[in-house]
């Protein structure tokens, strides 16, 4: 009845794990003794993984027992090039 506890069990709607790799490469050439050059590399979420959030769990709702949004960003990367001296 609505209103009422249902006969659902504890933690019946609890979200899976996060799955989340990031990785980073990077190599650095020494120029002179003093003088490096640097080139990185960056990948977040490498594996671009969705990890699913904000399950609605409302019976009213059009959207009942779907996930609507996703906890992570898609995968991303990134290049870096660096001078120190």
């Amino acid at each position: 009845m609505l209103g009422q506890d249902g006969t659902s069990g504890r933690n019946n709607l609890r979200l899976t794990g996060l799955t989340d790799l990031d990785l980073a490469f990077g190599k650095r050439f020494k120029i002179t003794e003093s003088k490096t050059f640097q080139l990185r590399s960056e990948m977040f979420n490498a594996l671009n993984h969705p990890n699913f959030a904000d399950y609605v769990n409302q019976f009213a709702s059009p959207n009942f027992n779907t996930y609507t949004t996703t906890a992570t960003n898609m995968r991303q990367m990134q290049l870096g090039a660096g001078f120190n001296f």
